[in-house]
């Protein structure tokens, strides 16, 4: 696996913007073992802008953004891993009309977004071991049937909470930024429970 992708994007100043980002594996230089990311692009990492120095396969014609994987491990359920990979990742984004996505055919947007969810997550485990852990189907029926709480943070600023009851004890809490990704997922233990009830938190924390 070579941990590289391209990424070509149209803004909305309608620029064209290419940058490459590699993982590199670890490696020893006078005993002293080194790992970190490169970058394919100008100098101090910089990003390429100008569309004459972009090689024309990859130059994307209209807004938008396009991710060319390099070294891609094919596989026979290769579809269905990414599809559950972008609504774990992206379904704020894509709920809120903000990112469309489309997988061998398979347009993940707004109005499908629903269907998606309950389709791959419907009867999974609330509890699960995939990053951002967790069912992401409960975290959207959290945002979308929660109750929201607003509140302003020392640091982060004002930021919105939503709360909703499940079937069974989950206690997990989905971090989103404000461009709508999920950036983490981290699990909460609460002293309180209701005799004879079982309760959970499935919140949303997001920054504006």
């Amino acid at each position: 696996m070579l941990r590289t992708c391209f990424y070509s994007t149209v803004n909305e100043r309608g620029q064209n913007v290419f940058q490459g980002v590699a993982k590199l594996v670890s490696h020893k230089k006078d005993d002293d073992v080194r790992r970190g990311e490169g970058s394919y692009g100008l100098a101090m990492q910089s990003s390429i802008r100008n569309r004459e120095q972009m090689e024309e396969a990859m130059v994307r014609k209209q807004r938008g953004l396009d991710i060319y994987v390099m070294g891609y491990k094919v596989q026979d359920d290769w579809q269905e891993k990414l599809i559950r990979s972008v609504l774990r990742n992206f379904w704020l984004a894509i709920r809120d009309q903000e990112l469309v996505v489309v997988i061998d055919g398979q347009e993940i947007s707004e109005t499908t977004v629903d269907e998606l969810l309950a389709k791959y997550f419907l009867n999974e485990p609330f509890k699960d071991a995939t990053r951002p852990e967790g069912n992401p189907l409960e975290y959207f029926k959290a945002y979308k049937n929660g109750t929201p709480f607003h509140k302003e943070l020392p640091i982060l600023g004002p930021v919105r909470f939503y709360f909703n009851l499940t079937e069974e004890p989950l206690n997990w809490v989905a971090m989103i930024r404000k461009h709508k990704m999920v950036i983490y997922t981290r699990t909460f233990h609460f002293l309180h429970h209701t005799p004879g009830c079982s309760f959970v938190t499935m919140p949303l924390a997001m920054q504006n």
